[in-house]
């Protein structure tokens, strides 16, 4: 029996981790598991792969028993997979000690309850007092905050009921108003991803249904809210009601505030107005591309786009392309120097040859720009349609007579047409983008006919791009 470990519940978690964070946990397993020579034999040999883990060869059980048991009778892929639940429980232990042992607010939380269990009153009111202050106010706050803060003013009241004939019920009042804030952060936060469902889904019809409000969401007096929940209930009506003063009114709202809201709350918010932002321009509103790049130099200066396991390729792109467009080529290159490596190292090269290659279009720069393009190898249907956008613009303005444009965009439209249920808006977009440029290229039909086409397309990319060019026939 043979099998990926790529696949594995351990090998999967494992990755998840930094290339330290794996050299600690491996010096950890060989402390405190020294006596278990098969497990750290395979953990020996899986930790040489990574700390991506993309040797699918190396990576295979059979392959791995033969190298780890090379002196061993038996089978040794089995003996490879038969570790694997071992490894994952080390993980999952060294984990939780590392949670539990850093000085985070979970240690400080489990270390009150030790001390009000074992009724050291003193320390317990010390720390209680200041770890409240520290959730909610000293450290960015994210929606389980809240959650930690009612945890420990409910045991700070039930040990005010041990050691006092009146409990303190300022403990419940605060705790009470940690629950409300808890809940009306999670209302709102699952109210955006509806309405950004129901958003995606209505811009893939002709006929865009009504906008409904879940009938859960309360009435909202913002002038008391926690800065977190009215984030969420501006990010809310901007998904919701579409208006777009609302986003550059949420953008402000948010550098107001995101001190004090932490790295993975923030890119959340950020995530959603990007989509939005990406929207608006497929329906031609290509102005709120200097509002976008805004938002991206905000998020830059404040260290948003810095976490490897929330940092995609598509914003990584899609941060590049904005900038080029609104022509700020210094603040582009210094992006693509500081902030290649938050990218996973599978597509490293991808996103700085895509990146390189809009800086060259945007200096003109277009066989530089072709030669760039035809190296890449997509990551994903997303980055296709990126990289065969601008192909088409660099093509369209070489005009090179080797280069059969009629024939690239007729592949292209077959190859998109496959993608059409699963990417309804992109495709269509994409769709309407290439027809325009056929029309351009062809020179068939009239400079009017050709804008009024443009202006006809409900989803469309390189608008303004394409009214330039039509005007110039």
């Amino acid at each position: 029996m043979q099998k990926s470990l790529k696949s594995t519940q351990f090998v999967r978690l494992l990755k998840k981790l930094t290339a330290d964070e794996q050299s600690d946990f491996l010096k950890h397993a060989r402390h405190l598991h020294s006596g278990q020579k098969i497990p750290l034999a395979v953990l020996d040999y899986i930790c040489q792969l990574g700390p991506e883990f993309n040797d699918d060869k190396k990576l295979n059980s059979s392959a791995a028993g033969k190298k780890i048991f090379k002196d061993k009778e038996g089978n040794n892929s089995a003996r490879v997979l038969n570790s694997l639940p071992d490894l994952r429980k080390w993980l999952e232990d060294y984990l939780l000690m590392k949670k539990a042992t850093n000085g985070s607010v979970e240690h400080q939380v489990l270390w009150a309850n030790i001390l009000a269990e074992r009724g050291l009153n003193d320390e317990f009111y010390k720390l209680a007092k200041n770890l409240r202050q520290r959730i909610l106010e000293k450290e960015p706050v994210e929606d389980k905050c809240f959650n930690r803060s009612l945890e420990l003013n409910l045991l700070n009241y039930q040990h005010s009921m041990k050691n006092s004939q009146w409990p303190n019920i300022q403990f419940l009042e605060q705790g009470s108003h940690d629950l409300a804030n808890y809940y009306l952060t999670a209302q709102l936060k699952i109210a955006c991803e509806i309405a950004n469902v129901r958003r995606r889904r209505a811009s893939s019809q002709e006929q865009a249904p009504p906008m409904e409000t879940p009938f859960y969401l309360p009435q909202l007096d913002r002038s008391t809210m926690h800065p977190l929940p009215r984030l969420y209930a501006e990010v809310y009506e901007l998904l919701s009601k579409e208006e777009a003063a609302k986003f550059s009114q949420t953008i402000q709202l948010l550098k107001k505030h995101i001190a004090g809201i932490s790295q993975k709350e923030t890119h959340t918010i950020f995530s959603y107005l990007h989509n939005f932002a990406a929207s608006q321009v497929r329906l031609g509103e290509e102005r709120q591309l200097s509002l976008l790049h805004q938002l991206n130099v905000f998020g830059v200066e404040n260290g948003v786009f810095m976490d490897k396991d929330l940092f995609t390729l598509t914003q990584f792109d899609n941060i590049i392309m904005v900038a080029c467009r609104v022509g700020d080529l210094q603040w582009a290159n210094a992006f693509l120097k500081n902030h290649l490596k938050f990218m996973p190292d599978s597509v490293q090269e991808n996103a700085e040859l895509f990146a390189k290659a809009n800086i060259a279009y945007s200096k003109t720069e277009l066989p530089k720009c072709i030669k760039l393009l035809e190296k890449i190898k997509p990551a994903d249907f997303y980055n296709n349609v990126r990289i065969k956008t601008l192909m088409l613009q660099c093509q369209y303005e070489v005009d090179e007579k080797d280069f059969d444009m009629v024939s690239y965009c007729t592949a292209l439209e077959v190859q998109l047409e496959k993608y059409k249920k699963q990417h309804q808006q992109v495709v269509r977009a994409m769709l309407n983008t290439v027809r325009i440029i056929k029309m351009l290229y062809r020179r068939r039909s009239s400079k009017q006919t050709i804008l009024q086409e443009i202006d006809a397309a409900k989803q469309l990319y390189l608008k303004e791009w394409l009214i330039s060019k039509a005007n110039q026939l």
